[in-house]
């Protein structure tokens, strides 16, 4: 009965531990990628982009989900609709 209100503390205790460790390394890591990682390959010969693979990728993401950007404006549109005023 008694290790009841301990347990819960214990484990109120290793939660509180658990969320400030999980956000050291995501600042951590932040960090990291904002400072560091766009030196370390610095000295590397920089590779050209394939223009006409960033032409596809464009066309890709821009024209060819307009379909999908119609459904998804226009199935909204239905909901918001249907709300009452």
């Amino acid at each position: 009965m008694i290790l009841k209100p301990i347990e819960k503390t214990g484990s109120l205790f290793l939660g509180i531990c658990q969320i400030l460790i999980d956000g050291m390394k995501i600042l951590l890591e932040t960090l990291y990628w904002i400072f560091v990682a766009p030196f370390q390959f610095k000295l590397e010969r920089r590779k050209l982009v394939d223009g006409k693979a960033v032409f596809e990728q464009m066309v890709f993401m821009g024209f060819d989900s307009v379909i999908i950007v119609f459904f998804v404006t226009f199935f909204t549109g239905i909901v918001l609709a249907d709300l009452p005023h």
